[in-house]
């Protein structure tokens, strides 16, 4: 028969394994959690890139609507000479900012991709370190209370 102090240390194992188990679950949930505002983020970012570039095209065909009017009131003849030039560089500009807002959103997205892995990695660690340490607590309370309960009287 066992005796209360050793039904007791058993019991206080399993519960320590057991609290062991929901921390890395807690750790494992926040780190899923993480990575699916990851998920929300990179989505944002596009409609944000997607919003600018639509903002930017909206704002060079007024651009250039003003300038060709303004250059069409000075009886020039628009689309050639300096007038030209002057499209070109706008379409140059144009296509450069369209350019860096590509490039803006793909580094913000790769940044959210790399920090979801992380979280990934970070949730599977946690899951396999609750379930090493609460294995470690079981196998340490049963060999404790295994020489309790096999020590010979006496010795």
């Amino acid at each position: 028969m066992c005796e209360p102090l050793t039904v007791m240390a058993g019991a206080g194992l399993a519960m320590s394994a057991m609290g062991q188990m929901q921390q890395g679950q807690a750790a494992a949930d926040a780190a899923d959690y993480n990575v699916k505002m990851g998920e929300i983020a990179a989505a944002d970012a596009y409609e944000r890139a997607e919003t600018d570039k639509q903002l930017l095209a909206h704002d060079f065909l007024k651009t250039k609507a003003t300038g060709q009017t303004q250059t069409a009131g000075g009886n020039i003849r628009i689309g050639t000479g300096s007038s030209l030039d002057w499209e070109n560089d706008l379409i140059d500009t144009y296509i450069s900012d369209k350019a860096g807002v590509d490039l803006n959103t793909s580094r913000e997205v790769s940044g959210i991709r790399n920090q979801q892995t992380l979280d990934a990695v970070q949730g599977k660690s946690a899951r396999n370190a609750s379930r090493i340490g609460a294995a470690g607590s079981l196998l340490a309370g049963a060999a404790k209370t295994g020489s309790v309960l096999y020590t010979p009287k006496g010795a």
